[in-house]
């Protein structure tokens, strides 16, 4: 394992249907803009999504670098989605 990926953090992000994209957006952003950028952020989709929010993800799918985001069927729970995310980090 490189130095690199051993330094590597994962930030990992819940998601469901009451969560407001705004909110969102702000919270994605800030972890963005932190001076350490050796980092990915792991968002899990805990079923479906209004809209607002599903356009959202949609740009966020584009930022490869440092978003990878789990779109889960339907609605499992904090607990299930988190074991998800924490098992590919």
């Amino acid at each position: 394992m490189s130095m690199e990926q051993r330094d590597k953090i994962a930030v990992l992000l819940p998601l469901y249907h009451g969560d407001n994209a705004e909110f969102v957006k702000i919270a994605i952003d800030s972890i963005k803009s932190q001076t350490y950028r050796n980092f990915i952020i792991l968002l899990g989709v805990d079923g479906p999504v209004g809209e607002e929010l599903q356009k959202l993800l949609y740009e966020y799918e584009k930022d490869k670098d440092y978003i990878k985001i789990f779109y889960f069927e339907k609605n499992r729970g904090l607990a299930a989605v988190l074991n998800d995310l924490i098992r590919y980090a």
